[in-house]
């Protein structure tokens, strides 16, 4: 066994025993014993963000992501972190590169989506998360990403049809509880909006949304 995978072994027996600045003290000493690995560069990328170490954790991920022939769950997770992180150029163009191989990945668009609703491109945003929809109806966390950018987008109708889709499809979802319940207040449907964000709160009593 190599250097680095003896450290990445280190680093899981760490995890599973609870000793989390050990498994990191491993991951690390994984990473400089094989530097041009992606896969190493990966697995201590992902240890990082099990610890928490996400501004760590973002070098790693772009270097195994990298590589041109990178497998696409590698770069949906660079991806991912660096929305994370709060770099949206980054992210995004970490997404659009999986979606040029595998246009129709349901996940990939709904993350798109979700990054484009939070940057104002809100028509594009709504057919990636259509798109996404499309491979996976009914899922409830794209429906509720749907009723969000057609709020951003000024169109509490929509925005509400959405959000009682999500809540049909997860009865127990707070957000899309709460969600549902200032569409509805703003639509002038103040008893029934009482009672959907009622219920929010009973599912999730410190979700501040529903308290707005």
């Amino acid at each position: 066994m190599s250097e680095a995978a003896e450290h990445l072994r280190a680093a899981e027996a760490a995890f599973r025993a609870g000793r989390g600045p050990e498994a990191e003290q491993a991951l690390r000493a994984a990473m400089r014993a094989a530097p041009l690995e992606p896969a190493v560069q990966h697995m201590g990328g992902m240890g990082l963000l099990r610890l928490g170490r996400l501004p760590e954790a973002l070098a790693p991920l772009a270097s195994a992501a990298a590589e041109p022939d990178a497998p696409t769950a590698w770069i949906v997770a660079h991806g991912n972190a660096e929305a994370m992180a709060g770099r949206a150029a980054e992210a995004e163009a970490a997404f659009r590169r999986v979606l040029a191989r595998e246009p129709a990945n349901p996940v990939v668009l709904l993350n798109l989506g979700i990054l484009l609703t939070g940057r104002g491109a809100h028509e594009e945003a709504r057919q990636a998360i259509e798109a996404s929809l499309a491979a996976r109806p009914g899922h409830p966390t794209a429906l509720l990403a749907l009723g969000n950018v057609h709020d951003k987008a000024g169109d509490p109708f929509a925005a509400a049809a959405a959000w009682r889709q999500a809540v049909a499809a997860k009865p127990d979802f707070a957000e899309a509880h709460a969600n549902l319940g200032g569409a509805l207040a703003t639509l002038g449907q103040a008893a029934e909006a009482e009672a959907t964000l009622r219920q929010a709160l009973a599912l999730n009593p410190g979700l501040g949304l529903a308290r707005q």
